[in-house]
Formats: C-alpha cells, sequence, structure tokens
C-alpha cells in the first residue's frame, strides 16, 4: 500500500508514467519544466538551471496578414521568424514569431539564436512590459512533430501571445507550440475575497 501511494505521488508530479497493459509497468519520465507563463522563455530557463537553446528553421521579411496589420496599426512589412526552443539541447517548443519591421530595422542582420526579448532590449532599447497569452491543448501537427521530435498527434499546448511594450504599443505577435510531454505552466493568483 505504502509503494501504491509513493508512486501514485511520483505519477502526479510527472516523474514516473504508469501504463496498462502487455507492455505496462511504472516507467521513468523526465520531469516537466514549470513556467510561470511563457514570456521570457530563454530567462526562466536558465532561471531553472537549464541551457535555453535556439535553432532557426527561417527568417524573412513578408508582407503582414490582415490579423497582424490589426495589431501592429499601420505596419504593412514583418519579419517572421521560426525557430525551436530547447532545453538542456532538448527540443520544446516551435516558436513562430512576428515583429513590426519599422520598429526593429535590420533585425535579421541580428544573432536570432537567443533570446528575442535580449536583442529588442539590447540593440533596439524596447522593453517587453506585457503580454496577453491565450493557451489550448492541441495535437501536434506533422511539421510541428518533426520539429519537436514527437510523433504526430501527440498533445502539445499551443500558445498564442502578443506582446507590447511599456506604452501599450504591440511589438510581438507569436503562435506557439510546446511539447505537453515536457512543459507545464503555472500561475499564482491572488483571490479577492
Amino acid at each position: 500500500m505504502t509503494l501504491r501511494h509513493a508512486l501514485g505521488s511520483l505519477e502526479e508530479r510527472g516523474l514516473v508514467a504508469r501504463r496498462v497493459g502487455r507492455d505496462g509497468g511504472t516507467f521513468v519520465e523526465k520531469p516537466k519544466l514549470e513556467l510561470t507563463g511563457l514570456a521570457a522563455l530563454s530567462d526562466q530557463l536558465r532561471g531553472l538551471g537549464r541551457h535555453a537553446g535556439a535553432r532557426v528553421l527561417s527568417a524573412r521579411e513578408r508582407q503582414a496578414t490582415a490579423a497582424e496589420e490589426a495589431v501592429f496599426g499601420s505596419q504593412s512589412r514583418v519579419f517572421e521568424v521560426v525557430r525551436v526552443r530547447s532545453a538542456d539541447g532538448s527540443p520544446v517548443a516551435l516558436e513562430r514569431t512576428v515583429l513590426p519591421c519599422a520598429l526593429f530595422p535590420s533585425l535579421l542582420d541580428e544573432p536570432l539564436d537567443g533570446s528575442l526579448y535580449a536583442v529588442m532590449r539590447d540593440r533596439y532599447g524596447i522593453r517587453p512590459a506585457r503580454a496577453v497569452e491565450r493557451l489550448e491543448p492541441a495535437l501536434a501537427a506533422r511539421d510541428a512533430a518533426v520539429a519537436l521530435d514527437v510523433t504526430p498527434r501527440r498533445p502539445v499546448m499551443l500558445v498564442q501571445r502578443t506582446t507590447y511594450d511599456s506604452a501599450g504599443r504591440a511589438i510581438e505577435v507569436s503562435r506557439d507550440v510546446f511539447r505537453g510531454d515536457r512543459m507545464r505552466v503555472v500561475w499564482e493568483t491572488e483571490i479577492a475575497v
């Protein structure tokens, strides 16, 4: 009985997985990375003692979509950066980030394999101050599955984010896919009584 309770506790914390059936048993899992919100992923991973990395899949300038123009105002040209984010060399997220060209001229000449927020701060003097993030469970599409090294239709967390500077100006629109087996998002909310 004590062993059963201990295994149940380990399973709740994501440290083991129990499977029933012919190939069943209790298996050790990689611990999930607990993030408090998803903005500034590089900083959070370093805070957890992990090495944050990014591999650029594509980076280009293009015409903004109608939805992006609605967010950025009259900005018709945007940069789109697609990267695989990693923790200790293991892929954890596929990021598709869109930034207005007018705010970040020559962005594609900057190193994009680290923190984009650090580039915003250090190169352009623009500090992300607030982000609106919408999270929803999803199944990995083929391109995301390949990038994240998971099987297609594996559970993932889809995050759509709009980031603003301190003046309330939209500076980023992002659509990220996080591995459901590696990440956990934690919020602490004060409850007014």
